[in-house]
């Protein structure tokens, strides 16, 4: 069991909740979870920390998520919260913003060959970028330029 939980941690970065999901899929008996899962640790397979940084350069950079949303998942992931707050603070705001730049007006292009009122493209366009993440005054400012 040990040596397919490493090739599964092989594969890409794992938390500990990814790897207890994986045990209980591979319907290993559970007094054995925490071994496992401990010696993954131990063995380095698994760092939350390094986790979370990986997460968030990948949420962030390649699915332009923002940090709202990647704030979530990661909960949802039972990272703590100290380790997500030190990876968003990794996070390039210049980068960041010139993502939400970007998403804003490839959205604004595409609502406003349907939308002729530019109020109500504003508004939809600052739905979408909400929904994907991203604070409210960050949107507020790259909208109001």
């Amino acid at each position: 069991m040990l040596e397919k939980a490493r090739r599964y941690c092989l594969r890409g970065e794992k938390c500990r909740n990814d790897l207890q999901k994986k045990l209980f899929q591979w319907q290993i008996p559970s007094q054995l979870h925490e071994t496992i899962i401990n010696t993954m640790i131990d063995e380095r397979f698994i760092d939350e920390s390094r986790f979370a940084r990986s997460f968030v350069n990948d949420k962030c950079y390649l699915s332009k998520w923002g940090k709202i949303k990647i704030r979530y998942a990661l909960s949802g992931k039972q990272i703590p919260v100290a380790l997500i707050n030190k990876a968003l603070t990794e996070i390039d705001m210049n980068k960041y913003r010139n993502i939400l730049q970007e998403l804003a007006e490839n959205k604004q292009k595409q609502i406003a060959k349907k939308e002729s009122d530019p109020w109500i493209t504003k508004q939809k366009c600052f739905a979408f970028l909400a929904q994907r993440g991203f604070e409210s005054d960050e949107i507020a400012k790259i909208l109001s330029d």
